[in-house]
């Protein structure tokens, strides 16, 4: 709930260029920010984070940096329905949001946070959060747009710091974290992953340790290669 249930992975600092990705979904009609994904230096708040959420009663999907908050777009989002939020940071002065594959206008107001080690999901966010994903690069359009069809951030594994599927205790790949309370499990939309595949093992059966990602074999960053639909 934001409170007394989140998590907090440590990463090394993300600087801009960055971007955030996750699909989430709102219970909490009140008014005010609620930032579901920020990233800021120890936890520490607001100041010097960015970060993705929404404002007065889920309305709108925002853009964090600081203390400054810009609407994604100008499109309503409804609570308890799931959507997907990219934000991607190119610098102080440039930064944009992209709400279920719609991106919006870029944002010029200068913000410069430093600092920024810790990854807060579900950081006062009110409701559900799924697939995380923070770069240290700025996603293209493609790739944003690709995340929006659900295809998992480990499609796009150039320079991932970050990435916490949520999902049946699968839990994350990168990194350390710590679990704040016991945030509760619930469906969410259906994802796309890269498919797994057996390396040097000739016919014998794989075990655990020797499945690798189809995506590490296969490099090309915007085709993806045989998926599995997890």
């Amino acid at each position: 709930d934001g409170a007394e249930q989140y998590e907090s992975p440590q990463v090394t600092e993300v600087t801009y260029p960055c971007t955030i990705s996750a699909w989430l979904q709102s219970t909490d009609a009140g008014s005010g920010d609620n930032r579901a994904i920020r990233i800021n230096p120890g936890g520490s708040g607001n100041a010097n984070s960015i970060a993705i959420g929404h404002r007065d009663g889920a309305s709108r999907a925002r853009i964090y940096a600081n203390n400054n908050s810009v609407n994604v777009t100008t499109t309503d989002i409804n609570t308890d329905v799931w959507f997907h939020l990219v934000c991607v940071f190119t610098a102080a002065d440039d930064r944009v949001g992209f709400l279920n594959g719609e991106k919006g206008s870029t944002i010029t107001n200068s913000q410069s946070p430093t600092g920024m080690d810790t990854v807060q999901i579900g950081a006062t966010w009110q409701g559900y959060i799924a697939e995380v994903g923070v770069w240290n690069r700025a996603l293209s359009d493609d790739e944003c747009v690709a995340l929006s069809d659900r295809f998992s951030p480990l499609f796009f594994l150039e320079d991932l710091v970050e990435h916490h599927s949520v999902y049946n205790d699968v839990g994350r790949f990168y990194g350390v974290y710590t679990t704040t309370g016991t945030p509760a499990k619930v469906d969410h939309p259906r994802i796309i992953y890269p498919s797994w595949v057996r390396v040097g093992l000739g016919t014998a059966a794989a075990p655990a340790d020797r499945l690798i990602p189809s995506r590490f074999i296969n490099h090309s960053k915007h085709v993806p290669p045989d998926i599995l639909v997890w």
